[in-house]
């Protein structure tokens, strides 16, 4: 079975590099180059996320989106501004003045000046009409599509691939992992606008024996009195506030108000190689007006650690790199089945979901509410719930009730205010009754069985300077932070400062960038954290970036060092790196030592793109590296990287 799966995912990929050839030189509308890396122009986008205290599993996603928007995919119309508000690169006040414009005045009128006068940030809008098109539908559009691959492997050896007597392998199967140790990635994306969209997905994850995940996703679109999406394959839906249904994007970010609130989007393709979020099976969404009615359907497998006839719990992992993980490799089905419906005017929306879930075997863990449930319930599991959202002037309101099979109540709710000045306050609360049930929700909530609740504002000035600060409390417990930012020397500087006082920590950073010429730039940054846990304690690191980029020259690269002590959990430091193309990259520095890495990017004539990066940490604290199977003898640790994209010129 394995090997025929292989054999199709040779062939599909023959066949779309055969695409990208017979129809590389009749693309009809070209592409820009948009050098900056890709965490930099989200740090433009959202006035300085926190791209460290992002999500990992949501990070892939929205790289992808990113890429799409550079190369000018992303078109300057409703549904364009859709998927910005729901990666939240622009709010909802936002998204309401640009439509208006947008449906008053056209595309063509738009300027800096009117949209600064209905409440729209023009540094961020003239970023934004750099990267979206705003070109006219054709009337025979052509196909646009790309394929890329990715390989990765740690050259040091790990314990798990070392050799072993095989008498010892017998008595410990678990000691060893059963594949080779690189990480493959193939992906290839054809769209044959407007209506037809398609992503085939693989990968082989560390330690596994053979492409070890294969996706395909399919999306058919058609515009009409009823506009029709179609969704088959493995896919995304998302609704309300992502209470009982939510397996996309997420932004989530303390210190800023924007990203607190939920957007949520049509059913789309699934494009990241998290193997447990996804859907499969089809959805099909209705659109009249102001009505949208969405239904859907999914059956799939999902891993899970078995016993006594039943499961125990569901590893979220993906890995199938030893023998007990392949036993309980998609050992479970979970079929589901629900139906969204919304009313959409322009300012306000509500909405209705209703899910049903059956899975092939019980739940024999040890949570007992779980445990309750299925007693009462066996298999099946449901789940209801009623959202809505309102923008007045400078209100927004926003808020989700639900209900699960058990009777057991999860309530969100959100107030935003925006102040003329641009600044953002924004409260919430919410309460999960302890054992509340939602298997179609990926999103965590704080406030199980207690109520929580958060306080947060944020302010930009006419010059960069950024505050923000806030207070969450769970139960009696509260937990304030704190984060202000200025430019300095002449806006080629930032310092941060991040405080928060219920972790007992805080953070101080300096950031400088420096162009020394027309090819060549320079980045530097320094953090310390400072931590309180009986004493004070403090960890501290400094890197320096040498960046080397020509406009539209086939070659690029930096170079970075960077120096980290960091001897405690608590004063650990998260960096941001630069990496392959679609890859948000931050590394933890914890310990004492050095992290280097060489990024190297080329393009070999017009279809060709390549990037290699090799990164590096020097640990001066330790003679090995890890824990079990994952240990590595010495001091030294590795990570070679290799990319190859294949797309039309």
């Amino acid at each position: 079975m394995r090997g025929g799966v292989l054999k199709l995912m040779l062939l599909l990929y023959i066949i779309c590099l055969g695409f990208n050839c017979i129809y590389g030189n009749k693309r009809g509308v070209g592409t820009i180059e948009y050098h900056e890396e890709r965490g930099e122009l989200l740090n433009k986008l959202l006035s300085g996320v926190e791209i460290e205290s992002l999500d990992p599993n949501y990070l892939e996603e929205l790289s992808l989106f990113l890429d799409l928007l550079v190369n000018r995919e992303i078109p300057f119309s409703r549904e364009g501004l859709q998927q910005l508000l729901y990666y939240r690169i622009i709010d909802e006040w936002e998204y309401l003045s640009l439509l208006r414009l947008l449906l008053l005045k056209g595309s063509s009128t738009l300027s800096n000046q009117r949209v600064e006068r209905v409440g729209v940030d023009s540094a961020k809008f003239a970023l934004l009409t750099s990267l979206l098109s705003f070109t006219q539908k054709q009337t025979a559009p052509h196909p646009k599509n790309s394929t890329l691959l990715r390989a990765s492997i740690t050259p040091q050896l790990k314990k798990g691939y070392s050799p072993i007597l095989e008498s010892d392998y017998l008595a410990n199967p678990e000691s060893r992992y059963i594949g080779g140790r690189a990480h493959l990635y193939m992906q290839n994306r054809i769209a044959l606008p407007p209506s037809l969209s398609l992503i085939i997905t693989s990968e082989k994850d560390p330690g596994e024996r053979g492409l070890d995940l294969f996706s395909l996703s399919l999306s058919l679109q058609k515009e009409g009195r009823i506009a029709t999406n179609l969704m088959l394959g493995s896919y995304v839906v998302r609704a309300g506030e992502g209470v009982i249904l939510w397996n996309g994007f997420s932004m989530a970010n303390r210190f800023d108000p924007i990203t607190a609130p939920k957007s949520e989007y049509l059913p789309s393709l699934y494009s990241s190689t998290d193997e447990n979020r996804a859907f499969k099976g089809g959805a099909i969404t209705l659109t009249h007006k102001l009505f949208r009615a969405t239904y859907f359907l999914s059956y799939r497998g999902l891993d899970a650690l078995l016993n006594n006839g039943g499961y125990t719990s569901l590893p979220n992992t993906g890995l199938h790199n030893t023998p007990r993980s392949i036993r309980g490799r998609g050992a479970l089905k979970r079929g589901v089945t629900g139906l969204h419906l919304i009313y959409n005017p322009l300012r306000w929306r509500v909405g209705v979901v209703a899910l049903y879930q059956r899975e092939s075997l019980p739940y024999v863990g040890q949570e007992s509410k779980e445990a309750e449930t299925a007693q009462r319930y066996g298999k099946n599991r449901a789940n209801l719930s009623l959202h809505f959202r309102g923008v007045i002037s400078r209100h927004l309101l926003y808020g989700e009730a639900a209900l699960d099979i058990a009777q057991r109540v999860a309530l969100l709710t959100g107030f935003n205010y925006r102040f003329k000045s641009g600044a953002s306050l924004l409260l919430t609360t919410n309460y999960i009754e302890r054992g509340f049930s939602a298997p179609s929700s990926t999103l965590n909530f704080k406030g199980i069985g207690t109520p929580a609740y958060s306080v947060i504002y944020k302010k930009r000035t006419p010059k960069g300077k950024i505050l923000g600060a806030g207070v969450e409390g769970v139960g009696g417990t509260l937990n304030l932070f704190f984060k202000g930012s200025s430019p300095l020397f002449k806006e080629n500087g930032v310092l941060e400062l991040l405080s928060t006082y219920g972790e007992r920590r805080a953070l101080l950073r300096l950031d400088l960038r420096h162009k020394i010429s027309s090819n060549f730039s320079h980045h530097a940054r320094g953090q310390i954290a400072f931590y309180r846990e009986n004493n004070r304690h403090f960890g501290y690191n400094f890197h320096s970036e040498l960046i080397y980029n020509i406009g539209d020259s086939p070659i690029g690269g930096s170079i970075r060092v960077a120096l980290f002590d960091t001897p405690l959990w608590g004063v650990r430091l998260y960096s941001y790196e630069r990496d392959l193309l679609n890859q948000i990259k931050t590394s933890l520095l914890y310990g004492k030592g050095v992290r280097w890495y060489i990024n190297l990017k080329g393009r070999v004539g017009r279809r060709f793109e390549i990037w290699l990066k090799y990164a590096q940490f020097n640990y001066f604290d330790r003679t090995t590296i890890g824990q079990g199977k994952e240990q590595i003898e010495g001091s030294v640790k590795g990570e070679l990287k290799v990319e190859l994209r294949f797309k039309p010129a």
